[in-house]
């Protein structure tokens, strides 16, 4: 269970996050949403561990993490919307790069499982100027299950693609955190994508939360 205890990040004398405290569900897909400059960008980055500069904890399984580095490798993933290919290495090397920046296991049967779940066999050994943004995407989002993570925080996952690639891939992270019991924790501006897949929906508004619901129920 990851957990925001009284997150506060201001900029000059201008608060960004004032205080926002969010428990997770263990599995499950959370959806962030408000508008420009609401914070939920900034909020994301906090939660993935990416931005130290803030005040308030973070906690998984009821304990504050201390080693960061050490979470990241053994839990969390994190995609931000550049998705950060090198241009230079196949899909496949993108994949696993992690993996080795990491010091994890080379797995050839993860590799394969994670790329047919996926459905980007095919796409292994093409480069990142190969691909189109749907297919960017899901070698994005191979690159992030190699690491085998219980928390996954996505940042805009579905920009720029047209509503039949949008529903395909929320498609997708609707099975992955069922079969893999995943959470999944999104920011996206897209609200009927939200409404229709998330089990849980957190809305900003000049740095507080300010609606928290189960549009599912």
């Amino acid at each position: 269970m990851l957990e925001l205890k009284n997150i506060y990040k201001q900029y000059e004398t201008t608060p960004i996050l004032n205080h926002i405290s969010i428990c997770f569900p263990d599995t499950g897909m959370i959806g962030i949403q408000g508008k420009s400059g609401c914070g939920k960008s900034t909020l994301l980055y906090i939660m993935g561990l990416l931005d130290e500069d803030y005040e308030g904890d973070i906690l998984f399984n009821h304990e504050k993490i201390e080693d960061k580095e050490k979470f990241i490798c053994e839990h969390m993933s994190f995609m931000t919307q550049n998705k950060d290919f090198i241009a230079s290495l196949t899909s496949k090397e993108n994949i696993m790069l992690p993996c080795h920046i990491s010091h994890l296991h080379d797995s050839s049967s993860l590799l394969q499982k994670v790329g047919k779940r996926l459905g980007i066999q095919d796409l292994l050994s093409r480069y990142p100027s190969q691909l189109s943004g749907g297919q960017m995407r899901r070698v994005a989002i191979a690159g992030i299950l190699a690491m085998e993570p219980k928390v996954l925080v996505l940042d805009e996952p579905t920009a720029g693609l047209d509503p039949e690639g949008r529903h395909q891939m929320m498609e997708m992270f609707n099975r992955l955190h069922k079969d893999e019991n995943l959470t999944i924790i999104l920011v996206t501006h897209q609200m009927n994508d939200v409404a229709e897949y998330a089990d849980h929906v957190i809305v900003l508004e000049s740095g507080k939360v300010i609606a928290d619901s189960t549009p599912k129920e």
